[in-house]
């Protein structure tokens, strides 16, 4: 009954042309600068969804390194909001030059993760 149902609705929004709305995807956009620290690094991430920047986000941050994954994992760490729009700040602390995969992972304004690759 409920197969039914479900092909008589894609049916009526095929036959009205309506389209299911998707909803934008978080993304993120980081930025990381050298401490006095050997592998150390201040990052600042613009977390935006669609065009509009995200200013309540609650995320953690870790990093993997692609290349040899489970060997370098990095502990993730919290995300804080900066005074810019959209814009937030974190200190890692890698373990090696190269290319990491920095994993966010967000409780709010929804639950997501998020990958982003970064060369060091």
């Amino acid at each position: 009954m409920s197969k039914i149902i479900f092909r008589a609705c894609v049916l009526v929004f095929i036959f009205l042309g309506v389209t299911p709305i998707l909803a934008e995807p978080i993304k993120t956009e980081t930025n990381c600068k050298k401490t006095e620290v050997r592998l150390k690094y201040d990052c600042l991430v613009i977390i935006k969804k669609g065009d509009d920047n995200i200013n309540n986000a609650e995320v953690m941050v870790g990093a993997d390194m692609p290349s040899m994954p489970m060997a370098h994992n990095v502990k993730p760490v919290k995300v804080d909001k900066s005074k810019k729009d959209g814009e937030y700040s974190f200190v890692i602390q890698l373990e090696m030059l190269g290319e990491w995969k920095f994993i966010y992972n967000f409780t709010k304004p929804e639950r997501d993760k998020i990958f982003e690759k970064l060369d060091f």
